[in-house]
């Protein structure tokens, strides 16, 4: 089973980033990065989430396609309905 913060930390080492080069393209700080890779929030918010994709030349719809547990999919669909 993988997380968000499992996908977007595979996605960031294939293309040999460091999570500061990608939080600096993002516009986010490199701490936010961190937690969201570590799964140390409980919702990472669609905009946080659409920058870091954004920042590793992916999209929202190639992360939901990369999540195999639905309550992964699940913590997303608030905030995408909401956008």
């Amino acid at each position: 089973m993988r997380t968000v913060g499992q996908v977007l930390r595979r996605w960031r080492m294939q293309e040999g980033l460091t999570q500061e080069e990608v939080a600096a393209r993002a516009g986010i700080r490199q701490s936010a990065l961190s937690k969201v890779e570590r799964g140390d929030t409980d919702s990472p918010g669609i905009l946080y989430l659409s920058k870091i994709t954004r920042a590793l030349d992916r999209s929202l719809d190639e992360l939901v396609a990369e999540l195999q547990d639905a309550a992964e999919v699940a913590c997303l669909q608030p905030a995408l309905v909401a956008a």
